[in-house]
């Protein structure tokens, strides 16, 4: 049986050897050949599942390990990619498209651009689990709320935004000048605290779709406003008062 499986992988890959560019696996880096080998068999598995009611469950402990941070974005694209070739977008019969369950691919990663790479592509279809340490006894797994409707907001999702799903602390302010403040160096050294918190300039857009309480992440968070967005000012009647 082994032998017959051995060689049904042999006709689909059209061989037994594995190359990378053409190049033989031993002159490759041990991340490139991870990702090669991880990259083929998920689309293996993706393809066979497709005719089959088997729904493989495939858990990848850090895909990006080893590559350059192009490699893992083009990574979950290639991923991305086949996902796409199969699926059934419409209900009338498709040619090659099929509406049983894909494969369950489950990744641990440190990396934003797998993460950003994730939430941009496949859009509804992706779930972010959310593992937080607040004691050397436990940790809390929050189910974040990872999708979004705001097409401005995934046309300017970068890493600078993916990273700060896993932050320790987040301070929101609005421009150049108090990031400048709060990442200066000699503050740090008088706050040292201030090392353990991700600075992050962000408009309304940004703001209303990364912080932690659309996203639901166990993470504490401070929004530093200017005056005149907080203060309202009523010259005529002399009034002071607070602004929303």
């Amino acid at each position: 049986y082994k032998e017959k499986v051995i060689n049904y992988i042999k006709i689909a890959l059209k061989g037994h050897i594995f190359t990378n560019s053409g190049e033989d696996i031993l002159h490759q880096s041990d991340g490139t050949n991870s990702h090669k080998y991880i990259e083929t068999i998920i689309k293996l598995l993706i393809s066979l599942s497709r005719t089959e009611f088997i729904t493989p469950t495939i858990y990848i402990d850090e895909p990006e390990i080893g590559l350059h941070p192009k490699l893992g974005e083009q990574f979950i694209t290639t991923i991305h990619t086949t996902y796409n070739r199969y699926k059934k977008s419409v209900p009338e019969k498709e040619s090659g498209k099929y509406s049983t369950p894909y494969p369950c691919l489950i990744f641990s990663t440190h990396a934003p651009n797998i993460l950003k790479q994730t939430i941009k592509l496949f859009s509804t279809d992706q779930q972010i689990l959310h593992f937080s340490k607040k004691n050397k006894h436990s940790t809390k797994i929050s189910k974040l709320n990872s999708q979004y409707s705001d097409l401005r907001f995934i046309n300017m999702f970068s890493d600078n935004e993916a990273r700060l799903f896993f932050s320790e602390y987040i301070l929101f302010v609005e421009g150049s000048t108090e990031m400048e403040v709060f990442q200066n160096s000699s503050l740090a050294r008088i706050y040292p605290d201030l090392g353990r918190i991700d600075i992050y300039a962000s408009d309304d857009v940004m703001l209303r779709n990364i912080n932690p309480t659309y996203s639901q992440a166990a993470i504490p968070f401070l929004i530093v406003k200017d005056i005149d967005k907080v203060i309202k000012l009523d010259y005529k009647n002399e009034i002071l008062s607070l602004d929303g």
